[in-house]
């Protein structure tokens, strides 16, 4: 008995622990050119992301927080030398949902260089991103029904506007 309790035990926490880590998605090299303005709507549409991963660039958005809570879920370890904030769409009235409080945002990976430009801003300034997507899923998603993915932006260029 204390065998198949051990071994139930044991399944239950690989299970839970594939649901906890994700995946990076691999594709091969972006087909779009370089320098292209994408609207902010698509390259944070799962149908879209994958398109621009390893790609060169250029979103309008507004910052949502210097900081992002979501980044530690999404990923499992943010680059070396990098940070993590949010951004929405630009023309997006921010406020917070009223059932949740919390108003949903895209993750951006950005180089350490860029965080005194960051947090000298407000929540609503305009910025303008150049980069591309970094796609992560759930470990074991399809095996659990979890097919969602996680949308980032790595910045390499962060321009007030």
């Amino acid at each position: 008995m204390k065998k198949l309790s051990f071994i139930i035990i044991t399944v239950s926490i690989l299970i839970l622990h594939s649901c906890s880590s994700t995946r990076v998605i691999q594709t091969t090299d972006s087909t779009i050119t370089p320098g292209t303005d994408v609207p902010f709507s698509k390259i944070s549409n799962e149908s879209f992301a994958e398109n621009y991963i390893g790609a060169d660039i250029y979103v309008d958005c507004q910052l949502l927080s210097q900081s992002s809570a979501m980044a530690q879920y999404s990923i499992k370890k943010i680059p070396d030398g990098h940070f993590a904030f949010e951004v929405t769409h630009r023309d997006v009235e921010i406020k917070t949902n009223e059932l949740t409080g919390i108003t949903e945002g895209l993750v951006v990976l950005a180089p350490n260089s860029f965080s005194d430009l960051i947090f000298s801003l407000s929540k609503g300034d305009k910025l303008k991103l150049r980069g591309g997507t970094l796609v992560t899923k759930p470990r074991g998603g399809k095996l659990l029904g979890l097919n969602s993915r996680y949308i980032h932006f790595v910045a390499t260029e962060i321009e007030k506007l």
